[in-house]
């Protein structure tokens, strides 16, 4: 009986285009409220929630039911997916107490309750399936879900490394790499204020990475000041710290692989 709230108005309620099929093709190459009226243009790419929100429709004739119940089944499967991810490595019990921790969690409300909160439940569920694919079609598919669902999804190839199967990162670098050439095609049609990559969006990226990886632990009380906005220089620092870190211990798992590919391409060039 739960309806729209917020952005699940403009995206959805008083989103005529998801009605008509035939506008389909200009909604996955456009940014994310391209049919939102009143609304300007963000830098939010996201082909994999709009073709969703399709779907939906299509399925439900619009009603929102349709659409929670799509957010239900992406909160399950992000669920599943940390068990799984848990369970082979620590064992069951551990992971029953992390996964029910990680779905009670409060950060996950606006997620799991508010349609447009859709895009952080597609794509942690497609991450933490895609760290633990065994083949190259997973690791693909998963990294492109993942991407085409938030830009977070770019993180993929070092969270493969770090948690996945040995080598699996580069096909999910290829991919990362393929799709910023084509979000940065749709983009650059767009009329967007502060998207292109200037400095305060990159300290933007880094201040939220800290916010994400410090509320995530710590209550309000215990973490002042960590909120967006503002954005300050320390919280950029931190958050991209944690990214590169992140980055090199995936990197360091697979060292062999690593300086295998560089001697490679070292043979390469000299040729």
């Amino acid at each position: 009986g739960y309806g729209f709230v917020y952005d699940d108005v403009v995206l959805i309620a008083e989103n005529p285009a998801l009605g008509d099929l035939t506008t389909l093709p200009e909604a996955l190459t456009h940014e994310l409220f391209h049919f939102a009226e009143g609304r300007r243009a963000t830098p939010y790419w996201r082909p994999a929630v709009t073709l969703s929100y399709y779907v939906d429709h299509l399925l439900g004739g619009g009603a929102a039911w349709m659409f929670h119940l799509t957010n239900l089944i992406s909160f399950t499967a992000l669920g599943l997916g940390l068990w799984r991810l848990v369970a082979t490595r620590v064992g069951e019990a551990a992971a029953w107490a992390v996964t029910c921790l990680f779905l009670a969690h409060p950060l996950q409300v606006e997620g799991a309750v508010n349609i447009a909160g859709r895009t952080d439940l597609l794509c942690g569920a497609a991450l933490i399936w895609t760290v633990q694919a065994r083949g190259a079609l997973g690791v693909v598919l998963g990294t492109l879900v993942a991407c085409g669902a938030k830009e977070l999804g770019a993180l993929a190839p070092a969270l493969v490394a770090l948690l996945g199967a040995p080598g699996a990162w580069r096909a999910s670098a290829a991919v990362v790499a393929l799709w910023l050439g084509a979000r940065g095609v749709v983009l650059s049609g767009e009329t967007i204020e502060a998207a292109g990559p200037t400095a305060q969006s990159v300290r933007e990226a880094g201040a939220r990475a800290t916010w994400l990886f410090t509320r995530a632990l710590a209550p309000t009380a215990l973490a002042p000041g960590l909120t967006l906005p503002p954005v300050s220089g320390t919280q950029a620092v931190l958050g991209w710290l944690a990214v590169v870190a992140l980055t090199a211990a995936g990197l360091w798992r697979d060292r062999a692989g690593v300086r295998a590919g560089a001697y490679k391409l070292y043979d390469a060039l000299l040729v």
